[in-house]
């Protein structure tokens, strides 16, 4: 019996499991349109910077107030007001570059932007090199580094007309945010900001 249980004893035990913080790699639940919206000849090298790695931030997540911070991260800068951080799959991060291509970056359709969800991507030292935040509640999209430095950006992207002569990157604005609240709510689990007032 003794001998029984020094066996036991000498015997290695097997490694805890390590439980993963990354999201499943599964399959989106969603589907890109099948046109790029933007003509190819607009389409920008963005991040300038080569990538890795991205991740998902909740950030904001109280009522608009002085001091607000409108990137997750820019120039540097880290948001003192994260809360939440999700990497995301492969998949994921190429499908919110080219939600960001086919916009041609930042687009404001109200004069109340306060993101509260952001994608930040890193290079292979583990440093940021492009932020895209979004803000569901008014729908503004800011991105950093800027996503062309040409004087007459604005007036390329809006000069394509779509539906009822509005200029083509709304009708390409309204179909991309509800992408990216799949990715970023209902995939990743991101909270959804609810306003008490």
């Amino acid at each position: 019996m003794f001998f029984i249980s020094l066996i036991f004893a000498c015997t290695p035990k097997q490694p805890e499991s390590i439980v993963s913080t990354n999201p499943p790699q599964r399959k989106p639940t969603y589907a890109l349109p099948p046109t790029s919206m933007m003509n190819k000849e607009l389409r920008k090298s963005w991040p300038p910077s080569p990538w890795k790695t991205a991740k998902a931030y909740a950030f904001n997540q109280q009522e608009f107030g002085p001091r607000a911070q409108l990137y997750a991260y820019k120039e540097g800068v880290w948001s003192t007001n994260i809360t939440q951080e999700k990497e995301l799959t492969t998949q994921q991060a190429h499908d919110a570059l080219e939600l960001t291509h086919r916009l041609g970056g930042t687009l404001r359709v109200s004069k109340c932007a306060f993101p509260r969800h952001a994608v930040v991507f890193f290079n292979e030292q583990e440093k940021p090199v492009a932020s895209i935040n979004i803000c569901f509640q008014c729908g503004d999209i800011l991105v950093w580094p800027p996503y062309s430095t040409e004087e007459d950006w604005n007036q390329q992207r809006f000069s394509q007309q779509g539906a009822e002569e509005m200029p083509l990157i709304f009708d390409a604005h309204e179909q991309m945010l509800p992408i990216w609240n799949t990715i970023l709510i209902e995939q990743l689990a991101l909270p959804n900001f609810t306003s008490e007032l």
